[in-house]
């Protein structure tokens, strides 16, 4: 009987923790295939225990399995410190890479936040050097996914009905530079769009999304900890960007949420938190597995599942169609032995069979079917502001009816499969395959620019505009390419266009595909070797997979020629939209080589042309320069290259002029009249009739100045060279001529460090380039520079990159020659240099997206208050960049106010230059006030009496004022900086009568007659220090600003006293949920003057500076201290076809006072009030407040808030 009773015990136990025993496994259920989930791999007491274990199960799967590991592969104290050549020389780290080595099955590493290291400016970077090390350790192919940092969705066939997502929810949360349209796309929403349709496609199946980050936790990333102390409730309130309450992780995870609240079945397995959890949440699951090697606090209540304990996780599916969820630990600590801690049926699921599928799926033929139609009608239009303005444009192309055949997706090319829809901010594209294994393309003729524009933009008539700016492009130009491409001697598909309808075959993609105009053509993807087209290569690389092997090894060749040949074709069609995604490469092998030449694809910008006014304006150099006019002449050849401002520099680095004007006049003469009229006759005859002329003749016109076009690009782009080594070691020599010209050679260095292949050549010339870059990136690279010109030569600058590089500089010229690196490097003791060395991270990287355009934008103001009535000012930005300037070389901002209530102006000036010494910049400002400059005085002291509450015209005073203060600034990071200068004063209180400032019978007008009115002159130095974290300088909802700086004033005059001022003020602003609708600001500031200052630097509380509610300037002393709070609501969006943006309500309370020698005051000033905010597009802010106080109330309106 006992023994009945012990196995009835165990039964239920075995029900309570295991699952109920209907959904337990006979033995007879076959194992289809496990799935394994590690995260955080880090240091730990029990990480070989765990990877033991994990090595048996792994062992025992062999191919039936596959290896998941969540991210944070590596402890990050050890990934955020310097390492040499980028090597990842963690025991723990390749022990586990050693055990993944010997596994048999399917492998997928995908990033956390510590292969992004943690976040800081550098992770991309960071990340791309860790993919590269397991990737090269395993030598299994592409398991770090997504790869090239891009966010995904990957999906991977598991089995037939088995598919695994793989997300990098860190790209989400990262904050410095990420990829976005090397991903093929532009925003997190063509993510989410990916992301859904990913789940629409595999609704069949058994569908598994991995990720780091969860979205269900009860962690410590999720507020929860065993003890709350200050860090902890900062970081349940606030949180980093690593934790739930930050902004950024929540609005990942509401989008997140939203798209996965409608889908069934899906699992979600993720890290991040050290623990194993489980929860249900409805039709779906989230699992965390991020204790593989460090185990802590975990709220138990919040999951239906936790366990805080070293350990994986396992999803094991089985044949019949059933799936349960396994978590195995090692226990405690000294506790070797396996332990299944928990298991959980999940749920059963038998996909539909194909045949099932097919006959939901209604056959439809619609093949010899045509029909006539326009590609859109909405751009026709016969208003002549419409039509002066935004110009006349390609508008009856648009409008005008064309035959064309129906698209049957069944019949096309014997039969296509939707693989997915592309990417791109206008056009609508699905990616399909026929059975040969080709790919093709549907892209939408019609644009749709919603995506393009801002969401605060859209139904405006900013978003009106934009649409409208489509009839700027031809609709059929690709069609016209072909043939002059081919006597070009340019790769090219065969596009053609076809009518898409409403096609139930199209499945989940109907609804965004039908009864429209789309261009089909061949998609340069996979082996097209059985075809002439692309060359008839094997393999396609897309632009970001070939400089992923570019920098691997110097085998793979770019053949330049084929490059610099299509664009000055891209040139010769004023094709201005060649960014990196618009290229793909054929390889192929070629004498021990990898040769590559250039796809051009997506030529929705050829012909690209409008006479509107609006267009001009933009298209001018300080503005948006790329948006170049297709005519007879080019006005702005420049600006042609913008997109592909990345491009050129990375793949036409070794063309020299003449190169250049010989391809031109090559071109030119292949393009004959006769290429050229048969290529723009293969436009639809109905659109043909139309401007089909007007094309041949500019298309001709451009022809004859090719090789004048080519001249100016070539200049454009000669100004500055990069010459970029590999990851391998190499060569660099150098040596001046005495014109001043420099040759530079790149070798390929041996193993034995012994000179082998020349890789690059090249010989500038003084007239043409100003500075020459050789990028090491890593290996152990050898640099040769000899000689100096005699006049002035081209520069060199030597960037060694992260390995051991050697630097041998002979009979040079220090102006001429720039080293990068580190601190400790190997270069002769007699070498005459530039020294650049850093231990900074950044200082040898190469950022192949370096290069900027220099920028011009228009600056406004405006102001009106009570007392002063409107003030209106207008300026100009000017940015200039160079290397290694970041985030700009140099800024110059002008800025003049007028105020129409007492005629005067105001006048600021500020320069910035970036690294004048080092980590040095320098900060200039000047400032000046007009004679008639309005300020207000009403006595020293916090107990002064307004007496002229009504009209305060009494206690205005007029002054001039110049400032001048140059400074330099000392950068720590991007938070913090420390700002020492030296200034100029001079200011001079003007004689008005009948006001305070000259009635001196008043006993509280304390200012001398002689000495206050003089003018006064000082010189001094000031020592600034700034803390700025805030999310937005405009309109910041998180975030700290602290600035504190001290000066010293000497008087340079009789009457001028020397004193010293000292002075802090601290912002604080923080929310609680993205995007911010309700935003806490506060501050607290003071400031104290030393005896002897004059009128001018009082210290003072007021309107407009620091207390509402009070008069301008209306209180001054030696000393003030004020504390504001405001509460920013926003009540609503809005979008008119004029305007869009956000408003909301204002309310605040201020209170300060000031302290005088020898005055008793225990008055604390009080002001309080609210208002109303607008923001036009989230660009600036308007704010119209009404503040009250015990002595007056005020309105203010201003285009800031006060703090």
């Amino acid at each position: 009987m006992t023994k009945y009773i012990l196995y009835l015990f165990f039964s239920l136990f075995s029900f309570s923790v295991f699952g109920n025993s209907e959904f337990s496994v006979s033995d007879s259920t076959q194992l289809k295939h496990s799935v394994y989930f590690v995260g955080d791999i880090g240091e730990g007491p029990l990480v070989k225990a765990n990877m033991e274990m994990l090595r048996g199960q792994l062992l025992e799967s062999g191919t039936k399995g596959t290896l998941v590991v969540l991210g944070n592969t590596i402890s990050k104290e050890y990934l955020c410190r310097d390492r040499e050549d980028d090597e990842f020389e963690s025991k723990d780290l390749n022990d586990f890479l050693d055990l993944v080595k010997d596994f048999k099955g399917k492998v997928v590493f995908t990033p956390g936040d510590q292969e992004w290291t943690l976040n800081k400016k550098n992770g991309w970077e960071s990340l791309m050097d860790f993919e590269n090390y397991v990737e090269d350790y395993l030598n299994k192919g592409d398991v770090f996914l997504p790869s090239g940092g891009c966010p995904g969705p990957i999906e991977i066939d598991l089995s037939d009905d088995i598919v695994l997502l793989v997300i990098d929810s860190q790209w989400w949360l990262h904050l410095g530079e990420k990829p976005e349209a090397e991903c093929g796309f532009e925003n997190t929403a063509d993510f989410l769009i990916q992301l859904s349709d990913a789940f629409k496609r595999n609704e069949n199946k058994k569908l598994i999304l991995a990720s780091h980050h969860p979205l269900y936790s009860g962690g410590n990333h999720a507020g929860h900890f065993s003890f709350p102390g200050p860090v902890e409730l900062y970081r349940k309130l606030l949180g980093t960007s690593q934790d739930f309450a930050s902004p950024y992780y929540k609005q990942m995870r509401y989008m997140a949420k939203q798209l996965l609240g409608k889908s069934t079945r899906l699992i979600s397995v993720a890290a991040h938190d050290n623990s194993l959890q489980f929860k249900q949440i409805g039709d779906s699951y989230q699992v965390v597995s991020g204790s593989a090697s460090l185990a802590t606090y975990v709220n138990e209540k919040k999951m239906d599942f936790a366990l805080r304990e070293v350990g994986f996780s396992k999803l094991n599916f089985y044949d019949d169609g059933r799936v349960f969820l396994e978590f195995w630990t090692v226990g405690k600590e000294g506790e070797t032995a396996p332990h299944l801690a928990f298991t959980k049926y999940l749920y059963k699921y038998v996909p539909l069979s194909d045949d099932e599928i097919l006959k939901r799926d209604q056959a439809i033929d619609f093949s010899d079917s045509t029909i006539r139609i326009a590609a859109s009608q909405i751009y026709n239009t016969t208003s002549q502001f419409k039509l002066n303005y935004l110009g006349h444009n390609y508008r009856e192309e648009w409008a005008t009816p064309i035959q064309v055949p129906v698209f049957d997706i069944g019949k096309e090319k014997g039969g296509l499969k939707i693989l997915k829809r592309g990417g791109g901010q206008q056009t609508r594209s699905l990616r399909l395959e026929a059975k040969d294994g080709h790919q093709y393309v549907l892209r939408s003729v019609e644009k749709y620019t919603e995506k393009a524009i801002p969401q605060s933009l859209k139904k405006t008539l900013a978003a009106h505009i934009v649409q409208d700016g489509i009839s700027e492009s031809y609709p059929y130009a690709a069609l016209a390419v072909p043939k002059m491409a081919e006597a070009a001697g340019v790769y090219h598909t065969q596009p053609k266009i076809v009518y898409v309808p409403d096609d139930t075959r199209l499945g989940i993609y109907q609804d965004g595909f039908k009864n429209e105009l789309f261009l089909f053509e061949e998609r340069a993807s996979g082996d097209w070797s059985d075809s002439r087209l692309f060359g008839g290569t094997k393999e396609i690389l897309s632009t970001d997979k070939l400089l992923k092997k570019r920098y691997k090894n110097s085998n793979i060749v770019v053949d330049e020629d084929a490059v610099l040949r299509a664009r000055l074709f891209d040139i010769f069609l004023n094709d201005w939209d060649r960014h990196d995604d618009q290229w793909r490469w054929a390889s192929f092998e070629e004498d021990g080589k990898t040769i590559v030449r250039p796809i051009p694809r997506d030529r929705d910008q050829v012909f690209f042309y409008t006479d509107g006014k609006l267009p001009w304006l933009m298209r001018r150099k300080w503005l948006i320069p790329k948006f170049q006019v297709f005519d007879s002449i080019v006005e702005n050849v420049s600006g042609l290259g913008f997109n592909s401002r990345y491009f050129d520099r990375s793949f036409l680095s070794s063309k020299t002029k003449a190169e250049w004007e010989y391809m031109a006049n090559d071109l030119k003469t292949k393009l004959s009249d006769e290429v050229i009229e048969a290529a723009v006759s293969d436009l639809p005859p109905e659109v043909f009739a139309i401007s089909g002329d007007v094309l041949i003749s500019k298309l001709k016109a451009r022809r004859d100045l090719l090789p004048q076009m080519a001249t100016d690009f070539y200049s454009f782009l000669a100004k500055g060279v990069d010459v970029v080594g590999t990851n391998e070691s190499e060569l660099y020599k150098a040596n001046w001529n005495e014109d001043g010209s420099l040759n530079v050679k790149v070798y390929r260095l041996s193993k034995k460090h012994k000179k082998e292949d020349l890789i690059y050549t090249r010989t500038f010339y003084p007239n043409e380039t100003k500075d020459v870059r050789l990028f090491g990136l890593k290996g152990k690279n050898q640099f040769k520079i000899e000689g100096k010109p005699s006049g002035k030569g081209v520069r060199l600058k030597l960037i060694g990159g992260k390995g051991k590089d050697k630097f041998n500089l002979e009979n040079t010229r220090k102006s001429q020659v720039s080293v990068y690196d580190k601190t400790k490097i190997h270069i002769n003791k007699d070498a005459v240099y530039r020294n650049k060395t850093s231990n900074s991270a950044e200082v040898n990287v190469y950022n192949r997206k370096a290069f900027k355009y220099d920028i011009v934008s228009p600056m406004v103001n405006a102001n009106f208050v009570s007392d002063d009535g409107l003030i209106l000012g207008a300026g100009v930005n000017y940015t200039a960049h160079a290397f290694k300037k970041e985030p700009f070389a140099s800024k110059q901002k002008l800025l003049v106010n007028y105020a129409f209530s007492y005629p005067s102006y105001q006048i600021k000036y500020l320069a910035e230059i970036n690294s004048v010494f080092r980590n040095i910049d320098f900060e200039g400002r000047v400032n000046y006030n007009s004679p008639n400059f309005q300020g207000y005085y009403y006595g020293m002291g916090n107990d002064s009496e307004n007496i002229h509450t009504e009209d305060n015209k009494y206690n205005r005073l007029r002054f001039e004022r110049l400032s001048i203060n140059p400074q330099l600034r000392f950068n720590f990071n991007a938070k913090h900086q420390i700002k020492a200068g030296v200034f100029f004063d001079q200011s001079r209180l003007q004689r008005t009568g009948n006001r305070f400032v000259t009635d001196y019978s008043n006993p509280i007008n304390d200012l001398d007659p002689e000495k206050d009115f003089s003018t006064r002159k000082y010189l001094g130095i000031n020592i600034d220090y700034i803390w700025d974290s805030r999310n937005s300088e405009v309109l910041p909802s998180r975030g700290i600003y602290w600035q504190s700086d001290c000066q010293v004033f000497r008087g340079l005059g009789r009457n001028d006293r020397d004193f010293n001022r000292v002075s802090s003020d601290m912002r604080l602003y923080f929310s609680f949920s993205p995007p911010a609708r309700t935003v806490f600001a506060f501050r607290v500031g003071g400031a104290y003057n030393s005896d002897g200052y004059s009128l001018v630097h009082a210290n003072r509380l007021g309107l407009k500076s620091n207390l509402r509610g009070f008069p301008l300037d209306r209180f001054a002393g030696d000393g003030v201290f004020y504390q504001n709070t405001d509460i920013r609501f926003r009540l609503s969006q809005f979008r008119t076809y004029l305007l869009a943006g956000e408003f909301g309500l204002l309310a605040f309370n201020d209170i300060g006072r000031v302290w005088i020698s020898g005055e008793r005051s225990e008055s604390l000033h009080h002001g309080y009030g609210g208002g109303l905010w607008l923001s036009p597009f989230k660009l600036m802010i308007i704010t119209a407040n009404y503040s009250c106080s015990k002595e007056d109330n005020l309105f203010s309106l201003e285009f800031r808030y006060m703090f």
